[in-house]
């Protein structure tokens, strides 16, 4: 096993690259790209890699603690539950095999899939471009009153799971495919779409509330069976 105590600081590295073993991480700042090719260990952590990428997709990895995250591009894989902290990213892919929780923060975009468990947050979002969530048979809330997307957010899942979203301005809805469970959206703006929403055959209702602002859902592939 590779163990890396808590590297950077004041200083720090240009960078970071295991390609064997198992790394037993700490909190570790560089000025460029740190990737992680080896399955990593690491409880609470926070990874910054000022404007370079963050790559730790091995499929066994494993974060035991919230991962808080700062960099440009960033992937990240836990073969179990992840949970993200504070998160200040461009491009986000966030996978987990259990739940998955999105923290709080910004990213430039946002692609998440739970693979067995539910996705969730712990704090306000703000996503500059698109995002997309796919929680299979599990449920999806990401309902805090401060999320800000800007892009279109599209959501995925399957069952009687409800889908909850919340934005504090207008919300696009991208191409969505959702169970049976309760849709439910709330913007502080306007809401529209870029793309079909299907709910699942024998779904519960579907309510979206914009407040004193328009709904435009008239996109001809749309099929509410709620």
């Amino acid at each position: 096993d590779i163990v890396l105590g808590a590297v950077g600081g004041t200083t720090p590295l240009t960078g970071v690259t295991i390609n064997s073993n198992t790394a037993s991480i700490q909190d570790t700042s560089t000025t460029g790209d740190q990737t992680y090719n080896a399955r990593v260990s690491a409880g609470a952590v926070s990874l910054n890699a000022g404007s370079g990428t963050i790559t730790a997709t091995n499929a066994n990895n494993d974060f035991t603690g919230a991962v808080n995250l700062a960099g440009g591009t960033t992937q990240i894989t836990d073969g179990n539950a992840l949970t993200l902290g504070t998160l200040a990213t461009g491009a986000l892919t966030a996978a987990s095999t259990g739940a998955l929780n999105l923290g709080s923060g910004s990213a430039s975009s946002i692609v998440a899939a739970s693979n067995g468990g539910p996705v969730s947050q712990s704090g306000a979002l703000s996503v500059s471009g698109t995002t997309n969530v796919n929680a299979g048979a599990n449920t999806i809330t990401l309902a805090n009153p401060g999320n800000d997307f800007t892009g279109a957010v599209s959501v995925t899942n399957s069952g009687a799971n409800d889908v909850s979203l919340r934005d504090v301005n207008a919300l696009i809805l991208g191409a969505s495919n959702v169970g049976s469970g309760t849709l439910a959206v709330m913007a502080g703006g306007p809401i529209t779409q870029a793309g079909a929403i299907a709910q699942a055959p024998g779904a519960v209702a579907a309510t979206f509330n914009a407040g004193a602002n328009t709904i435009t859902l008239a996109n001809p592939g749309n099929d509410f069976t709620g």
